[in-house]
């Protein structure tokens, strides 16, 4: 019975969980990371291409009866864990892919987590709520979580689920999107100040940046980088692509 406490909409559609499989760059041997084992449909699938999988689930009761129901498959290993606060550094993955159909309501926490604490995976497959999906896609209106993300790596929706693909339908549409992290990414992500300094900028997005900024930086400071790098002082946050950010915080920072 899925707990509505959790989010859980459990993803039963044999068609879209082949794939999900099938968008994730696997190769027998491969190992995947799962977000959120729910009842096995996925990870089932997912076993199904030779890969060693390590699938973290919350719920308790589920932990149980995925455990029994692949006990005799010794490539999943179901551990019982959240994937927001869980150490993945301490499993010393030299190689890895991350693939979930991860609650709605969890869906930003996740991505920061995988972004600022994760080491990073080869490949990204995720099922998000379809408005979050467009916005990380996005190239013209930006977002704090899609500044990060597409810092992070190039980001792809792939296609949209229907809600009578899952037990029980949310009400809402669904899409899965892969994301590529990035060979080489800036390290400000990991940057304290950085995430405060994106943050604020976005803190009022139909407000011009300079405006938000204003707590961190002086007007005149303000102005003269935004002159220094080609950026009219008239500018609102949610048009500023995720590298300008870099530049502009690295042109402030001096």
């Amino acid at each position: 019975m899925p707990n509505k406490f959790l989010g859980q909409h459990f993803l039963t559609d044999k068609n879209i969980l082949r794939r999900i499989a099938q968008t994730s760059d696997l190769k027998a041997g491969d190992t995947i990371v799962e977000i959120g084992t729910g009842t096995g449909t996925l990870t089932r699938e997912l076993a199904r291409t030779n890969c060693k999988i390590i699938s973290l689930e919350k719920d308790l009761l589920l932990v149980a009866k995925t455990k029994k129901l692949f006990a005799g498959n010794p490539n999943v290993t179901i551990m019982h864990a959240d994937a927001l606060t869980f150490d993945i550094s301490a499993l010393g993955l030299p190689s890895y892919s991350v693939i979930g159909n991860i609650p709605y309501y969890i869906t930003g926490r996740f991505l920061r987590t995988l972004v600022e604490n994760w080491p990073k995976p080869h490949h990204v497959t995720l099922t998000v709520q379809r408005e979050v999906a467009q916005r990380l896609v996005d190239r013209k209106r930006f977002s704090k979580i899609s500044v990060f993300v597409q810092l992070y790596g190039d980001v792809s929706l792939v296609e949209n689920i229907p809600p009578g693909a899952f037990s029980p339908p949310p009400k809402v549409v669904s899409s899965i999107i892969t994301i590529t992290p990035h060979t080489s990414v800036p390290p400000e992500l990991k940057q304290e100040r950085f995430k405060t300094f994106v943050g604020k900028g976005f803190s009022s997005p139909r407000k011009y940046l300079t405006n938000n900024l204003k707590n961190l930086y002086q007007i005149p400071v303000l102005v003269e980088a935004f002159q220094k790098i080609k950026i009219p002082v008239q500018t609102r946050p949610e048009t500023i692509p995720p590298k300008m950010w870099v530049t502009l915080y690295r042109t402030l920072e001096k």
